[in-house]
């Protein structure tokens, strides 16, 4: 039996959808565990905008086939309209969703993120160790012990030293010197800074070009995450 036109236009539908939706779950899943550089690096923004365009296409198509289907009576094949209008609306809101982290304010809640992943290591390192990482040592002693306590640590933790507003380097961060775990909750521990490994010190160390010259994201001891514009830098507490 000879397929009739609107038959495979639902196939062809159905395969394009299907693939934009796996593409942006992708993009998605990134997003969360690797950070909006690594995203950015696999699905480039000329990818992302015609799926979100195609996927609003076929959202838009779908909903017009229920409605005939509505209008007809018949529902043989509004069922899987129904389904390819989910997926759709589905696909719409992970490609905006990324869009919308590979700005500033996102990328500022991505680094925010990856700050208080390393102040938990500092806090598991303690826990067997009964102080924090040596300062000239910590991002060697955080990754060593990430070795060890694999069923804590997630496979990509490496990525936690990086600054996703910058792409380039192995750590934007910086420990403050005068921390122990003793520290009052409202004292700095980690904080943005330049490109280096185990770097630490105090406040000279702060660098505001990780997320555009607006200011610096720390990191508290009591695991308070918090972006702190330039001008209100010199308020922190470091000891």
């Amino acid at each position: 039996m000879q397929k009739t036109p609107s038959k495979i236009l639902l196939i062809i539908n159905t395969i394009i959808v299907m693939s934009c939706f796996v593409m942006s779950w992708n993009m998605v899943d990134l997003l969360s565990t690797k950070g909006i550089s690594i995203a950015l690096t696999t699905y480039k923004d000329l990818l992302v905008c015609p799926i979100l365009v195609i996927s609003c296409i076929s959202a838009v198509f779908g909903f017009a086939m229920i409605l005939i289907g509505f209008a007809k009576k018949t529902t043989r094949q509004m069922y899987f309209y129904i389904v390819l209008l989910l997926i759709s609306t589905v696909t719409i809101r992970n490609s905006l969703c990324f869009l919308n982290n590979s700005s500033f304010p996102d990328t500022n809640v991505t680094c925010q993120v990856r700050l208080r992943r390393l102040l938990e290591a500092m806090y598991d390192y303690s826990a067997v160790n009964k102080t924090f990482p040596c300062a000239d040592q910590w991002c060697d002693l955080l990754i060593e012990r990430s070795k060890v306590n694999k069923d804590v640590y997630p496979e990509y933790f490496n990525y936690s030293f990086v600054c996703p507003g910058r792409n380039k380097g192995r750590c934007h961060y910086a420990l403050n010197q005068n921390v122990t775990i003793h520290s009052d909750g409202d004292v700095v521990c980690l904080f943005d800074s330049k490109e280096g490994w185990n770097l630490y010190g105090g406040k000279e160390l702060l660098d505001c070009d990780n997320h555009e010259g607006k200011g610096c994201n720390v990191v508290f001891v009591n695991g308070k995450s918090l972006f702190i514009e330039k001008d209100k830098l010199d308020d922190l507490k470091w000891q």
